[in-house]
């Protein structure tokens, strides 16, 4: 982890709360491309992810924003009311699971809620890279718009769309023609609520969009993991020549834990796979949103956070 100084500290509204992190004075951050995001340690026992929303030839900071989220698991709600400025704290070097890529023809970054921080980065590096582009921002009905003054300034001045979510007809209305019939060389990028991305996708769809034009990114795993069918089933640990019980009330990440054996993670809602394992042996319950459909078929890989075994037992090399 890279120590780090909250050197702005911004109320963008009620919900939103921005934080600029410094490095250490005589330092430097690593480098990161648009779409990156960082893992923040919140507290000894809570760390969570947060996109980069800053430009990334800003080579001494980063810009996160974070939602006080009502649903949160506790680490929002710790960071809106205990981080402040001149606060040390700790992150992870920047990873990228929704790179920007170069591009010939515009580009429409089209982003709901939260999910408009990564888009922010990716529309200052097109920018600097003189290319055109639309950043459409979906935001609730509010005296007061986080990011508003954000998208209204260089380099998004002219190039920002606001649009109210009044209600779900209108939406699709603006959005529809937002997107418009698909021209050669263009590209999509969208985040927000998994719902709001299928729309995007959807209406792309139906405007002749090809999939391979289309990139999401998510901040959570919409699929509901609970269910009172679990039961418990064995991994047997190829390398270490040992076997761990999980039971039908833990995961499989907590009985790895608990038997003493480390595995990198950080979401543990299977979004971003950092704790992906590989798979000798077994029949995967994918129950992740990070592996393509495609490579959920193979069971040759397993998000221990979330994921589970059809079969009764799965064999890891770990």
């Amino acid at each position: 982890m890279i120590d780090v100084v909250i050197s702005e500290h911004e109320k963008l509204s009620d919900a939103v709360l921005k934080l600029t992190l410094s490095a250490l004075k005589g330092e430097q951050l690593p480098e990161f491309k648009a779409g990156a995001h960082i893992d923040v340690r919140v507290n000894d026992s809570i760390v969570r992810q947060y996109s980069i929303c800053s430009a990334a030839s800003a080579k001494d900071a980063y810009s996160i924003a974070v939602l006080n989220d009502p649903n949160s698991r506790g680490g929002s709600m710790h960071i809106h009311r205990e981080f402040k400025a001149g606060q040390i704290v700790q992150i992870s070097a920047p990873r990228n699971l929704f790179e920007l890529g170069e591009h010939s023809a515009p580009v429409l970054l089209i982003g709901a809620g939260i999910g408009i921080t990564p888009l922010l980065s990716m529309g200052y590096t097109l920018a600097e890279r003189g290319q055109d582009f639309t950043i459409c921002y979906l935001h609730k009905p509010a005296e007061h718009v986080a990011f508003q003054s954000e998208l209204l300034s260089e380099p998004f001045a002219g190039k920002s769309v606001l649009i109210p979510a009044v209600n779900r007809q209108t939406t699709r209305q603006q959005l529809k023609s937002l997107i418009g019939e698909y021209q050669d060389g263009q590209h999509v990028y969208t985040c927000g609520p998994a719902g709001f991305m299928e729309l995007v996708f959807e209406l792309a769809d139906v405007q002749n969009w090809p999939s391979q034009s289309l990139h999401k990114e998510m901040f959570q795993n919409d699929v509901d993991n609970s269910t009172d069918a679990d039961k418990s089933f064995t991994l047997h640990l190829t390398k270490s020549a040992c076997s761990v019980q999980v039971s039908a009330e833990q995961t499989a990440l907590e009985a790895l834990d608990e038997a003493g054996i480390e595995i990198d993670a950080s979401c543990e809602q299977g979004v971003c796979g950092t704790c992906l394992l590989k798979v000798v042996d077994g029949k995967v319950d994918h129950r992740d949103a990070y592996l393509t459909e495609e490579e959920k078929r193979l069971h040759n890989q397993f998000t221990p956070c979330c994921s589970r075994a059809l079969s009764s037992s799965l064999s890891i090399e770990l």
